[in-house]
């Protein structure tokens, strides 16, 4: 019977332990980003991060991205996008709006940029400002 009780609060410790590592494994932001990565696999890795709730490691990675990539428009303004987006999730409401506002401005100024970004940005600004 004790060595029984004993098993279960081993049991119920090591589940403890198990779920505090968990959570710090959620919360934890990479410090660097593997420099051979490509551009699909840092936005999966974005995605795959904001998926799970921690948009400043999303953020970490679409940064890398707009520093790799800045001679790639689509790229860039891809990240662009993500960017605003993953800080309206962390609602970062005044940056998100700015990120917004900022990747727009870009329409006014080049040409050839997908519709659809602007399209999902504008809704999104919308969203914001109500």
């Amino acid at each position: 019977m004790v060595g029984q009780q004993r098993y279960g609060l081993w049991r119920l410790l090591g589940f403890g332990v198990l779920a505090v590592f968990m959570f710090m494994g959620c919360a934890t932001v990479p410090t660097e980003v593997p420099q051979d990565l490509t551009s699909p696999e840092l936005f999966q890795r974005a995605q795959e991060y904001s998926d799970s709730g921690n948009q400043e490691a999303a953020l970490v990675y679409i940064d890398a991205i707009m520093e790799r990539f800045v001679q790639e428009p689509l790229t860039y303004i891809t990240a662009q996008y993500h960017r605003a987006l993953y800080l309206q999730k962390a609602k970062e409401t005044n940056m998100a709006i700015g990120a917004y506002q900022t990747l727009l401005s870009r329409y006014d100024a080049e040409t050839g940029l997908p519709e659809w970004i602007r399209t999902l940005a504008t809704q999104k600004l919308a969203e914001l400002s109500e």
